[in-house]
């Protein structure tokens, strides 16, 4: 249970970061999602929740590449 509550919370952190928009304090919701992601999947990887540890190690990179504008 507590990979999915990660998970969660990692998405709507960065949901708020998106609504936020442009930099500054903005920046920091964003960090705390992309924090959350890597605790989701290193919980989900090393228990028996594989599947939501996989798809938040994605969604870890993905929210990284967005919120230091590497994409």
């Amino acid at each position: 249970m507590l990979p999915g509550a990660l998970f969660l919370a990692g998405v709507l952190l960065f949901v708020l970061s998106a609504a936020l928009g442009g930099d500054g304090f903005s920046r920091a919701p964003g960090l705390l999602g992309v924090l959350a992601f890597m605790a989701s999947a290193a919980s989900g990887l090393s228990g028996l929740n594989r599947a939501v540890g996989a798809a938040a190690l994605l969604f870890a990179g993905l929210a990284a590449a967005l919120v230091f504008g590497w994409l």
